[in-house]
Formats: C-alpha cells, sequence, structure tokens
C-alpha cells in the first residue's frame, strides 16, 4: 500500500498490486467535539488566530515562511503545538510566534476550537512536502478547521484545502481560507469515510481480493 499517489512512480516493478491507502483519523479523539467551554488558556488569539500540531522532527517546518508572515502580520497570532526535542529549534522568533510544547491528543479539539486557520508549514524544497500524507490534515478538518498548505496531490479531494506556492500567496490563503469552516454534517462525514476503521475494512477487502486472485485452484474431490 501507498499513501500517497505518486509514490507508486518510485517502486521497482513487480507483478504484486499497488493500493492507494491514505492516512486516517481517531473518530474516539475528533469525531466528538466541544461544543461549549472555555479555550484553553495559554491560547494566543488575534486578528487571526493560525494553529498547528505534529511532530517537529528534523528540518521539515519551514520557518523561515513563519517568520516573514508572522512580521508582515504583526496582529496574527502563531501556536505551534508539539515536542521540539527531536527538531531543529527555531530562532529569532517573532514575538506573535508561540510554541506551546506537547499537548496529548485529546486536547487538540479544545485548541482547534480557537484557531481560524490550521497550519502545514513544510518547506517546499523539500519532497516531504509533496508526497506526504498529513495525519494532522484530517486531524485539523475533523475540527471544521480549513487548512493552508504547499501543495500536495493526495489532499486535492479533501474539503476546505487552501494550497499555496509563495510568501505571498500563504499570506492570501490563509485569509482567504479564515472565512471559512467546515459545517457539522461535512464534518461528520468526513470523520466517517476517513477513520482508521473504514481504513481497515478498506484494506481487508483489498487483501481478501489478492488473496482469492492468487489462490491455487481447488482440485476436484
Amino acid at each position: 500500500t501507498v499513501s500517497h499517489p505518486e509514490l507508486r512512480t518510485s517502486l521497482p516493478s513487480h507483478p504484486c498490486p499497488v493500493v492507494d491507502l491514505r492516512n486516517g483519523l481517531d473518530r474516539r479523539v475528533f469525531g466528538p467535539l466541544p461544543s461549549v467551554g472555555p479555550l484553553p488558556q495559554d491560547l494566543h488569539r488575534g486578528q487571526l488566530t493560525v494553529g498547528f500540531w505534529g511532530s517537529f522532527w528534523g528540518d521539515r517546518v519551514d520557518w523561515a515562511l513563519v517568520r516573514r508572515l508572522a512580521s508582515d502580520f504583526p496582529g496574527w497570532q502563531w501556536n505551534f503545538i508539539g515536542d521540539l526535542t527531536f527538531g531543529r529549534r527555531p530562532e529569532d522568533l517573532p514575538a506573535n510566534v508561540h510554541l506551546l510544547g506537547a499537548r496529548h491528543p485529546r486536547q487538540l479539539p479544545l485548541y482547534a476550537r480557537g484557531f481560524d486557520v490550521a497550519l502545514v508549514p513544510f518547506r517546499q524544497d523539500l519532497e516531504f512536502a509533496r508526497l506526504s500524507n498529513p495525519i494532522k490534515v484530517l486531524e485539523y478538518l475533523a475540527c471544521g478547521c480549513p487548512v493552508v498548505t504547499p501543495g500536495n496531490p493526495s489532499l486535492l479531494d479533501y474539503p476546505a484545502i487552501f494550497a499555496y506556492r509563495s510568501v505571498e500567496e500563504a499570506a492570501e490563503q490563509i485569509q482567504v481560507a479564515s472565512r471559512h469552516r467546515l459545517d457539522e454534517p461535512l464534518r461528520q462525514q468526513l470523520v466517517e469515510q476517513h477513520s482508521w476503521d473504514r481504513r481497515w475494512q478498506e484494506l481487508l477487502a483489498h487483501l481478501s481480493g489478492v488473496l482469492e486472485c492468487s489462490a491455487p485452484p481447488r482440485r476436484p474431490e
């Protein structure tokens, strides 16, 4: 299985079938969302509130883009949730960029209630930005948040995705995305269609088909 259609081209030729099976989400965490209650006290709100959560592993985050946008739009507040232990710790960040540290997954929907826009700020000079299928995108959408991301073919059929190719385009897309929110029926539909339960059933169906095709013919009794 591959989680991104373009990964097929990097596989050696072989007779085995290749199945596109994208990532899923945990509907126990992102299905029933809190409807009321206070926002987390450490969430920084501004004219626009931009949020990110996930791994900072390696050097995948485009801190240069974040610095530029945060400097150009000082009224926007940027909230980054995750463990920076295994990533390159950024330096000289503007005061409106906040590194909140790691949070338990069950806390993330509480933060998402305060996001106007959710972000996937991966560096575009790395293939990771184009060839990944980020789980966080589904989690953002399951919380009702529009998502701003570099162009990625594996995300094209998700709703409320706004892609950018430059700093200027990222700024425009953040402003456009902030005027969108997934309504409850669409959010629930997305949770059901992209749950890990559904992915597991899809995998079992594919495996069943492969086994039927590859099974030797039965001998007559």
